[in-house]
């Protein structure tokens, strides 16, 4: 069983700039808690949890009428959590990536396609690690 990706994003626009801080969790799921909070180690369940926070900064280059398209990249912090041992190890790196949106006033349907890169000192996922996906959200801006 894999679980899901969840992403947040919060940060400040100015013109076609934006900046601002993206937090990501990967295999999540409804045993994803420590056993200490209420959760369990079904069979099958994801035996680490990631988490990435991302300092980013991104430029929408393109608008076209009600569509626009955006670059953008930044430093990335991530933690690598043990769900059978409660160890975790830290790693840094970077994400970067692009994408489009529909926007109508201040909603936007969008989808975007990064890359992270991370580097690990010990643990696990000792070295370099990457996760590329694709994030289909909802935006609202004011």
């Amino acid at each position: 069983m894999t679980g899901n990706a969840y992403e947040l994003e919060v940060g400040s626009s100015y013109y076609d700039f934006f900046l601002g801080v993206n937090l990501q969790a990967q295999n999540i799921t409804t045993h994803s808690l420590p056993a200490f909070a209420g959760g369990s180690m079904a069979d099958g369940t994801p035996h680490y949890v990631n988490a990435t926070a991302t300092f980013e900064i991104a430029w929408a280059w393109l608008h076209w009428k009600w569509v626009s398209s955006y670059i953008h990249a930044g430093p990335a912090r991530s933690v690598l959590y043990d769900r059978s041992g409660g160890s975790n190890d830290w790693g840094f790196g970077y994400r970067y990536g692009g994408g489009v949106a529909a926007s109508l006033s201040q909603f936007s349907i969008y989808a975007d396609l990064y890359k992270t890169g991370l580097v690990f000192g010990d643990g696990p996922a000792t070295g370099f690690s990457s996760a590329s996906g694709l994030t289909v959200g909802i935006a609202f801006r004011r």
